[in-house]
Order: C-alpha cells, then structure tokens, then sequence
C-alpha cells in the first residue's frame, strides 16, 4: 500500500502507523509502503503526524483486504453487510462466506464465485436438519420479475469448471416470483453453469428457473425444493434446457416439482417428490432419464407427459410396491416407460431380500455365473470389485 501524507505544517518532526489498532510503527512522513498481506478482512490503518511544537494529527482509511480470497459477510461486524457488495468487490474465484441473518437483496452473480450461507453441506432433504431459521443465512428476493428475482446468475465466459457454487442458504421470494435464475449458456461444452446445493428454496413463484435463453451442465442436489406457488423447477418452455443433473432433492407442495418445457438430456435421479400437485409435469422432452426417484402423494401424477416422445422412467418408487397400475400408487400418464419400478422407497430398507448370492460356475469367457434368490419380484443389478459400471438384469 502506498501512503501519501498531507499537512498543513511544513516540518512535521515525525509520522506512525498503526493498523487495527495496534502497536505504532514510524513511517516517513513523505510518504511509504505499508505491508499488509499478513492481514484479511476489514483493515483500518491510522496515521499520526506530530510537528515541531508537538501538535498531533491523525487519519485513518478502511479497506477490505482480500489475501486469503475470503470475503465475509453478516449483518454487523464482518467485510460487508450486503453479499452483493462483496460480489462486487470479489476476484473471480473467491469465497463469500455469509453469516445467519436476512439479507434482502436483489443478487446477480457475474463472476466465478462461490456463495457459503451458514448451513453450508447440511443436508436439507434430511428429517430435522435445518429446522431453526437463527442459524440460517436467508435471501429474500425484492420482488417480480427478473429484477425481484432473489439470486441471479449471469456469466459472461464458458470453462471446463463449474463457474459458480450457491451451498447452504434458505431463499426465498414471497413477494415476487423467482429465487434463482440459472446462467444462459452455450448448448455444447462447455457450459456456463451452476452447482446449487444443500439450500432450502421455499415461498418462490418458482424455486430455480431456466430464464429467457438456453441454460445447460447445471447441477442441483441436495436442495429442499418445498411450499412454492407454481414449480420447484422450471424449464422456460420458449427455450431449450440441455444437460441438467437434478438429483438428491426434496420437492415438497409445489404445484409441480420440476416443469420441463422444452428440454434434452436430463438426469433426475435420487429425488424424493412428495405431495405436490405434479411430481414432474414435461410439456416436451427428448432423452432424459429419470430413475431411483420416490413420487408419493402427489395428487395428480408422479409424471405427466404431454406427448410423444416417452421418457425413460424406469426404477422409480411411486408410493406403494404394486407400482402405477395400482390406484394406492401416483399415477403417470402415456408416454411415460415406467416398468420396471422399485417396490420400496429408495434407498431401499426393506428391499427384497437376497439369498444364494454366490458363483455356481465359471463360462467360457471366465465371466462368473451367479445364482440369486429373492423373495418376491426383483430387478436387480451387480457388478464386479474391476468394475465402475453395472448391468441390470431381471429376475
């Protein structure tokens, strides 16, 4: 830091420094380089002149120094008090760590970033978890619209890496429609997205929207998707949505859990779809996936698909082991491929059980050959300790 110091006396005798309040260090008093890479944060430097006469003069300036690539954020006593503030100030790649509080604020995130809330990695989806709103840093979106939205995303460059992380908030927007707004992107890698995680998404019009362009290569896990007006997610219908992994979540009364408009190449996957109007409503779609999702009580259908072509929803739970056949079970429409469907919510605790599970034999090819006995309709898979991928097979 360079330091310029100014008087109205010509000769002063001597100059100090002190930064935070600490000790005082002599400095030139025409001026010098003041180290401070050993501090982080919030930085208040004072500088004493003291003339001929023992007349004393003092300034002080505040700054954020940011050496650890660590912002903070709190409604007192950290970097910053607003988290589109420390956006603003943030390099590309830093951290912005924010305090429990209810932060009101309109944010758009224009850079690689990642946002910590207070509950960042606890898991939402589980019974219990997140249940004290004092320990919660909570955004609250200021209205309608694109402009109200709470968490706005807009990324001018494309990497190979993720480009921003949003871990561990409660977001919300009772007032208006959106709480996040996924990236525009290229339609081919690589993408410019997002990993939304570990947040609970409540009170939105919409949870996570694909706004008005091509979004793609998003991730969301972990999040508790729950009490919004329209959808959890929705997938702008005007516009394709490529590529997203929506997996590990909980969707929870909203009129549906995920609205696909126009989409390509989804993976739902681990999803648990409770009690809302539609688990997964697809107005269009073309090659997504959909499996070892739990859809119970979700009053009109697991899925409803409006028409050709079907989506693969294969080796999902739909609320009682008979399967959508059964009127106990959540119902799906046409064009949804459902058989064969797990008999248990997943994961599994009371699964069919296994038996004889041992080599019988070895085949030409040196490819063991097993012999498995459940106690009722199974679908089942194996693989083996050489192998990352697995094979399904139908008993």
């Amino acid at each position: 830091m360079n330091l310029v110091v100014t008087t109205t006396d010509a000769n002063p005798v001597s100059c100090t420094y002190n930064i935070n309040g600490g000790p005082e260090i002599p400095i030139d008093c025409s001026g010098g380089t003041i180290d401070v890479s050993a501090y982080d944060g919030r930085t208040t430097i004072t500088v004493t002149a003291i003339d001929v006469a023992g007349n004393k003069g003092s300034d002080s300036v505040t700054f954020i120094a940011n050496n650890d690539t660590i912002l903070t954020v709190a409604p007192s006593g950290a970097d910053f008090t607003s988290i589109q503030e420390a956006i603003d100030s943030a390099s590309p790649g830093d951290t912005i760590s924010v305090a429990p509080g209810v932060y009101n604020e309109h944010i758009i995130i224009n850079k690689p970033l990642t946002l910590l809330g207070a509950q960042a990695n606890v898991d939402p989806t589980v019974e219990g978890a997140r249940t004290d709103p004092s320990l919660e840093s909570i955004i609250v979106g200021t209205g309608g619209g694109y402009d109200g939205a709470a968490i706005v995303i807009e990324l001018t460059e494309a990497t190979e890496e993720k480009e921003v992380i949003i871990n561990g908030f409660t977001i919300k927007n009772p007032g208006g429609d959106y709480g996040v707004i996924l990236p525009s992107s290229p339609a081919t890698p690589p993408y410019k997205d997002a990993i939304i995680e570990y947040n609970i998404i409540t009170e939105c019009g919409f949870g996570i929207e694909s706004w008005d362009g091509l979004a793609a290569g998003s991730v969301i896990r972990k999040n508790l998707i729950a009490n919004n007006t329209h959808y959890g997610i929705e997938c702008y219908p005007w516009f394709t949505t490529v590529a997203l992994v929506i997996e590990g979540n909980k969707f929870v009364n909203n009129d549906a859990g995920i609205y696909m408009g126009d989409t390509q190449d989804f993976l739902i996957r681990n999803n648990t779809f409770a009690d809302n109007n539609y688990g997964i409503y697809i107005c269009y779609d073309d090659g997504s996936e959909a499996h070892y999702n739990n859809f119970v009580d979700n009053t009109e259908y697991g899925i409803y698909n409006e028409g050709l072509p079907a989506i693969n929803a294969t080796l999902n739970y739909w609320g009682c082991k008979e399967g959508p056949e059964n009127s106990a079970c959540d119902a799906v429409s046409d064009y949804v491929n459902y058989e064969p469907w797990l008999s248990y919510f997943y994961p599994e605790t009371n699964g069919p059980l296994l038996s004889d599970l041992e080599p019988t034999g070895v085949i030409a090819d040196n490819t063991p050959e097993l012999k498995v006995t459940t106690d009722e309709y199974a679908y089942c898979r194996y693989s083996t300790s050489n192998a990352v991928s697995y094979t399904h097979l139908t008993l």
